[in-house]
């Protein structure tokens, strides 16, 4: 007696298919080979705007063109930008909607675990089956039968099973039980990827960064992606004390060697810090006047110039009066007569060659120079500047969520492995059919099911049958794997 199943329609097909192992496996290969890509090539950053804007295509262009013919394919499979490739994306839902279907077969399974019945469907795979004749009665093999799965399963039930056909032969079914908790494991490994996988759509949908922000003391920068998010700089030293500010929610962050939270749920990531020198100039009735980079940016009254590699000369401009203003940092300028960090500041007239005047400054120092023509005050003042990313990343304590939950839950299924066990027994005049059906593979499987027949065995052997005749009618069956 085999153990049957109903005949499958179209969906029950389609669902067991979504979550087949070989479906997970054709699923994984793409992903590996987009996580590959991300590693081995050249990314495009995520794009301000649209990702077709004409400087986002620009920038995908410049990366192929380096890598010739095979550049262009790469290109058009979106393997210079894989955050951004529908394909991924694509499988990405996949494999979401995989996990929740075999979330969903978890499920089931707990429920069959916890409160078995004698029709609970068979599973559609994995099941272990031997057929074993006795010679006894239905109800004596079937005490036998339930002693042992007693001793290894924690629910066992038993009952009649009606005729077939209107036959007068005995029938009794046996089903038993263990294993809920690695259900529950079960259920947590498939629920945490899909947490992670929530958590990349969230991130991209609503998470924004932005790197390269430098801050000089006073100094305040706007956030382009959400117009409300600002940081002022304070005091910059080993510990930076940075003012960020959401609407009117203001908060003071001190940013040291590791991350710092900021209100709203943004991250201050520190990058880097270096030298800084911050000019203000006054003219001689102590009206201050108005500065310029000449590599571009907005004029103001005060302006800091950052140095993030030394002896880089950089330049500002003082408009009303046609001047430039130059500035050089050195580590150590010893035929000066300085060994450590210090500002060379020079300022010239348009069109002429010799400085206004020179001066050196120290790190941290500040000092005053005028302007022997105009009597202009130039205020140099030597700080440091800290360069930082903002991130704010929504999907973080969903992803952070499910690697966990993964995590327990690969712990709880090896450590209590689901097991279902089926005994069904068809009890004739001269012996009884006991055909033995155990979910599960591998070595333990194999041990369970061998216990059982060996029971079996045993009452032959008392009965009086060669156990070689035993041998020859019980053969073990692969129901699917």
């Amino acid at each position: 007696m085999q153990p049957k199943t109903a005949a499958l329609d179209w969906l029950t097909r389609l669902w067991r298919l979504a979550g087949a192992r070989r479906t997970f496996l054709i699923l994984v290969i793409p992903l590996i080979l987009g996580l590959a890509a991300a590693v081995f090539l050249p990314q495009s950053p995520q794009p301000l705007a649209a990702p077709d804007t004409a400087a986002y295509q620009r920038s995908l262009q410049q990366l192929a063109a380096a890598y010739g013919a095979l550049g262009s394919v790469w290109l058009t499979l979106g393997f210079f930008a894989i955050g951004q490739a529908a394909w991924l994306r694509l499988v990405l839902a996949a494999l979401a909607v995989h996990n929740l279907v075999r979330l969903a077969d978890q499920c089931l399974l707990w429920i069959h675990l916890r409160r078995p019945t004698l029709d609970s469907p068979l599973p559609p795979s994995g099941l272990a089956v031997s057929e074993v004749r006795v010679p006894t009665t239905a109800a004596a093999a079937a005490d036998l039968i339930l002693t042992e799965l007693r001793s290894r399963f924690r629910q066992v039930i038993s009952g009649a099973a009606p005729p077939v056909d209107g036959g007068e032969d005995q029938r009794i079914a046996i089903h038993a039980t263990r294993g809920a908790w690695g259900a529950v494991g079960n259920i947590l490994s498939y629920l945490g990827p899909v947490l992670i996988i929530l958590a990349l759509f969230i991130s991209e949908q609503a998470g924004w960064s932005e790197d390269h922000i430098q801050l000089a003391p006073g100094e305040t920068w706007q956030s382009r992606f959400h117009p409300g998010f600002s940081l002022t700089a304070g005091d910059i030293g080993s510990a930076s004390q940075i003012t960020v500010s959401l609407g009117a929610q203001t908060a003071v962050v001190s940013i040291g060697p590791r991350a710092a939270a900021a209100p709203g749920g943004a991250r201050l990531i520190p990058a880097g810090s270096g030298p800084a020198l911050q000019v203000s100039v006054n003219d001689s009735n102590g009206r201050a006047l108005t500065l310029r980079p000449l590599t571009g940016g907005s004029q103001s009254v005060q302006q800091s110039v950052l140095f993030d590699r030394p002896q880089i000369e950089q330049s500002l401009a003082l408009p009303l009066r046609s001047q430039v203003l130059r500035v050089v940092y050195y580590p150590n300028l010893p035929e000066q007569g300085y060994t450590g960090p210090v500002f060379l500041a020079q300022a010239f007239a348009l069109g002429e060659d010799a400085p206004i005047f020179s001066a050196f400054l120290e790190e941290n120092g500040q000092t005053t120079v005028n302007d022997p023509a105009t009597q202009d005050a130039f205020h140099l003042k030597g700080v440091r500047f800290v360069q930082l990313d903002a991130v704010f990343d929504p999907g973080l304590p969903f992803a952070l969520a499910g690697g966990l939950l993964t995590l327990c839950g690969l712990l709880m299924a090896q450590a209590k492995s689901p097991t279902r066990a089926w005994a069904w027994l068809v009890g004739r005049a001269d012996e009884t059919i006991v055909t033995l059906a155990l979910l599960g593979s591998g070595p333990w499987t194999r041990a369970e099911l061998a216990a059982l027949q060996d029971a079996l065995a045993g009452m032959t052997a008392e009965r009086g049958q060669p156990t070689s005749d035993l041998a020859q009618d019980a053969g073990a069956v692969s129901a699917g794997a």
